[in-house]
């Protein structure tokens, strides 16, 4: 398919109204990015997120055909868990990794605080691409196939979750469980 001509047809929401996640967002945001920057969505990436965090392997962005070559932006991102988790501990410091800004902190403080409240997938509210549960203290980003990022500021946890699907966990519930586990 080519994601040029499917975003080309989209059909808009006013901002904080009935909520509907759509990969289809997802992707207009990437074209935004796009057009903002003069940037390919991997290029930016690349430049502003992946080489300033020095990655310990490699990783790429599916495309929707070779003959479009259009980034797959709301779902094509496949990188090792050590980097998924670096993104929730960059998240967790305010945009920081190692003393260096990789995203700009009022940008963190923005995503996690929504200006508004909604009762989405498991009472969270969606916002800027995170399911926020506590606003500026505990948020998550979910995944096509069951993937999930948590960040608790609060007990400053990170945990990263793979799966091919969701099954029947409230992964909600669990996440926060294992965030109040005693160190060891």
């Amino acid at each position: 398919p080519n994601l040029d001509r499917t975003t080309s047809h989209a059909h808009h929401n006013l901002p904080h109204g009935d909520y509907s996640y759509a990969n289809l967002s997802t992707q207009l945001l990437a074209e935004v990015i796009e057009s903002a920057t003069g940037y390919s969505l991997t290029d930016y990436f690349i430049d502003n997120y992946w080489i300033p965090t020095a990655p310990h392997s490699e990783g790429f962005w599916s495309i929707d055909s070779r003959r479009c070559a259009n980034t797959r932006a709301f779902c094509g991102l496949s990188i090792a868990p050590e980097e998924v988790i670096k993104l929730g501990m960059i998240y967790r410091d305010g945009g920081q990794f190692r003393g260096r800004q990789i995203v700009p902190a009022e940008w963190v403080r923005h995503s996690v605080n929504p200006p508004y409240e909604s009762a989405d997938r498991g009472g969270a509210t969606y916002h800027c691409q995170w399911y926020i549960l506590e606003p500026d203290t505990e948020f998550m980003g979910q995944g096509l196939m069951g993937q999930i990022l948590y960040i608790n500021r609060t007990t400053d946890t990170v945990v990263a979750r793979f799966g091919i699907r969701r099954g029947k966990t409230d992964w909600t519930a669990e996440l926060r469980r294992i965030a109040t586990l005693p160190d060891r």
